[in-house]
């Protein structure tokens, strides 16, 4: 019934039709190539197009595992795992790094210990910073140290459920501080959400 679904045809349609003509005309070829190494014994896994109409299709990841008796291939059975709604998530997610790598603020995540553990690319080109060497780090460490107590005791009170907002000054690469805006909140998992502007 799952492959009913997901072809979008009835059973008997799909009982003796040609496998590849379940999938978009420009795929057909490639289908065909893995059918070949899968009659001859070849465990493949790829991903193709399901054909459902002319204007509807799904993203689907085929897995086809021979089958042997008694040391002889006999023949192979498909494995298919619909990878639509996944691929439309990924496509969205995709969207949002794009929004925030063009943000005019910094987006931080952070664990409950300020150690930052997904970033936008503002605040580590402000501070002339690679993303990689940014990321595992404590904000604290890039802070002017007047401005690390006053930072960790907003932290403490975000905590406690509290959203807070603070100011600090960030150290850059060549050691210019640049006064940043922070609204930073702590979600239910603990961690934290902060946006800062730069207000040098």
């Amino acid at each position: 019934e799952i492959t009913v679904l997901m072809f979008g045809r009835p059973r008997h349609e799909i009982l003796g039709a040609k496998y590849e003509t379940f999938f978009i005309d420009a795929q057909q070829k490639n289908v065909r190539s893995k059918m070949a190494e899968s009659v001859r014994g070849i465990a493949v896994s790829y991903e193709s197009s399901c054909k459902l109409s002319e204007q509807e299709t799904r993203d689907v990841q085929i897995t086809n595992l021979p089958i042997v008796v008694h040391g002889e291939n006999v023949g192979f059975y498909s494995v298919l795992r619909d990878l639509t709604e996944i691929k439309i998530a990924q496509s969205k997610l995709l969207e949002r790094d794009r929004f925030f790598s063009l943000s005019p603020v910094s987006f931080l995540i952070m664990d409950q210990f300020c150690a930052i553990l997904q970033s936008n690319d503002f605040l580590p080109e402000l501070l002339g910073v690679k993303q990689e060497d940014f990321l595992g780090k404590q904000l604290q460490d890039f802070l002017h140290l007047d401005d690390v107590f006053p930072t960790q005791d907003a932290v403490t009170k975000m905590m406690i459920g509290v959203a807070q907002s603070f100011s600090n000054r960030c150290r850059s690469s060549d050691g210019r501080f640049i006064s940043m805006d922070w609204n930073a909140m702590r979600t239910d998992a603990g961690m934290i959400f902060a946006t800062g502007r730069d207000v040098s």
